[in-house]
């Protein structure tokens, strides 16, 4: 009986593992799949009616993918590459306002403010192509940035829609270096603030710390 036991145990995880091989490649082929990096997704042929059904359903869902993701990084390149000309025209038309002799120096200062906005819609616009490259976390053009700076700078644009609002901004900024992608900080930095304010109330308040 033990011998008989023995034997039918081991029949039936023999036929377990053969039976189950073709869901644990599919298991690992799905693991290994990386949308940016890997070609089409194919799955091996199989001959059980349910792995085959599973195999056409993963692999229809994972080109699907991979469809609207090439799509998505054709348009951020093709938006980025249409975006140049009109700010390089902006650009010159701050530039040549500036060379003016008779302007006011409040005029002077808004034109300022305006090529401050120029150079960051700049940055954005190269960074659009970076978004379309990310990989593991990895970004191009690592900066060393003074963080207490860089949030005083987007508070000081956010404040004119702070105080039409009639919130309080305070602030508590200890020098800070980070090392990180200077435009994508910018961007995580100016929405955490414009929700902030977007968010609050009329005559709340907020208060930014850095540590």
């Amino acid at each position: 009986i033990a011998l008989l036991a023995g034997g039918l145990l081991a029949i039936n995880r023999s036929l377990n593992k053969k039976l189950w091989k073709p869901f644990y490649k599919i298991l690992e082929r799905l693991k290994a799949y990386e949308l940016d990096k890997s070609d089409r997704f194919q799955m091996e042929e199989t001959d059980i009616v349910e792995f085959a059904d599973l195999n056409r359903t993963a692999t229809h869902l994972m080109e699907r993918n991979r469809k609207i993701f090439l799509e998505q990084k054709e348009f951020i390149e093709n938006a980025s590459h249409e975006l140049q000309t009109p700010l390089a025209v902006f650009q010159a038309k701050l530039d040549n306002l500036m060379q003016n002799p008779s302007m006011s120096e409040s005029d002077a200062h808004a034109i300022a403010e305006l090529e401050e906005t120029a150079q960051r819609m700049t940055r954005l616009n190269k960074n659009l192509l970076l978004l379309s490259k990310i990989d593991n976390e990895q970004f191009d053009e690592i900066d060393e940035i003074e963080l207490s700076t860089l949030i005083q700078s987007l508070i000081s644009n956010i404040m004119p829609i702070a105080q039409g609002e009639g919130i309080e901004v305070q602030s508590a900024l200890n020098t800070t270096h980070i090392k990180a992608n200077r435009t994508l900080t910018e961007v995580m930095l100016s929405n955490l603030l414009n929700n902030a304010i977007r968010h609050n109330f009329k005559g709340g308040s907020v208060r930014v710390l850095l540590e």
